[in-house]
């Protein structure tokens, strides 16, 4: 409580209710953490959010007094109160942004804006509703499952699904690092579209020293664009079908170093011209036609 503002190189705020009236400040390289107290108590962000019993709520007011160079909420040992985005929630001033919802699931329910890497985790599902909107530079998106199927405005998405799908829309060019779908036994797909550009570099923009890759166990991998896609890095499934697939009038590029590879499904190239000079591997069983 209070307007003072608080500024320090770290700060850890564990409370199962917060009233900002101040700001949190720890600088451009600074961290600030803000957790629940008690783990099962559910966090509300956005919006006119409020505290309540069993409710820890930060309003996009409160939200606006987050300085710092990484921020994270939630997060705590055993969390399993459900996070939720139920307003716009503007948090372009917090640099780097973590969402954890531990055990809990993740909605993002509002719009969600962030200026720098914007992180999602659930050991649940993370999704989001038609108003819950995403802008950000970036985006990794965890969970047992990833529906993030809205026209967001992200430049690059990386993530992976534990148990079921990862479904991801952007509304313009989009660069793909590593995205797992990592069940074995699971056949939920990988569908990734991009209104504009899709490319998977030979590196992946969120961990340089991997290669990008989009992998799924015995789910499809789908891949589309209005406009070129190109493959520099690795599409791989182990035991479902590949399908890539270019806007009506552009071009679907496999470098020399892409790699599209599905152990049993079948394997789909579809644009305007398809040039392969890398590795589009023939299935054991099934086909590649394009």
């Amino acid at each position: 409580n209070g307007t003072s503002a608080i500024k320090s190189a770290s700060i850890v705020a564990r409370s199962d209710s917060l009233s900002l009236g101040g700001e949190l400040d720890t600088g451009s390289t600074g961290s600030l953490t803000i957790m629940p107290h008690n783990a099962a108590t559910s966090i509300s962000l956005g919006g006119s959010a409020y505290d309540e019993t069993g409710m820890l709520g930060l309003s996009n007011t409160e939200l606006g007094k987050l300085s710092s160079g990484s921020l994270t909420i939630g997060g705590n040992d055993g969390q399993s109160g459900r996070l939720s985005v139920v307003g716009s929630a503007n948090l372009e001033g917090a640099g780097k942004v973590v969402l954890d919802a531990g055990e809990g699931n993740l909605d993002i329910n509002g719009a969600l804006k962030t200026s720098s890497q914007l992180t999602l985790i659930s050991f649940n599902e993370v999704a989001q509703s038609v108003d819950g909107i995403i802008t950000a530079p970036a985006l990794d998106a965890r969970g047992s499952l990833v529906d993030l199927g809205q026209a967001n405005v992200v430049n690059a998405i990386a993530g992976s699904a534990s148990s079921g799908g990862f479904h991801f829309t952007s509304a313009g060019n989009l660069v793909l690092g590593r995205v797992l779908q990592s069940s074995a036994d699971s056949t939920d797909s990988i569908t990734i579209k991009s209104a504009g550009t899709m490319s998977i570099p030979q590196t992946d923009p969120f961990e340089p020293d991997a290669r990008a890759r989009v992998r799924s166990g015995a789910g499809a991998v789908r891949l589309s664009s209005t406009g070129a896609m190109t493959i520099d890095g690795s599409v791989e499934s182990e035991s479902g079908s590949i399908a890539l697939e270019a806007g009506p009038d552009a071009v679907l590029r496999i470098s020399a170093t892409g790699i599209v590879s599905a152990t049993t499904g079948d394997v789909s190239l579809k644009a305007k011209r398809v040039t392969n000079s890398g590795s589009a591997r023939p299935p054991t069983t099934g086909s590649i036609a394009t």
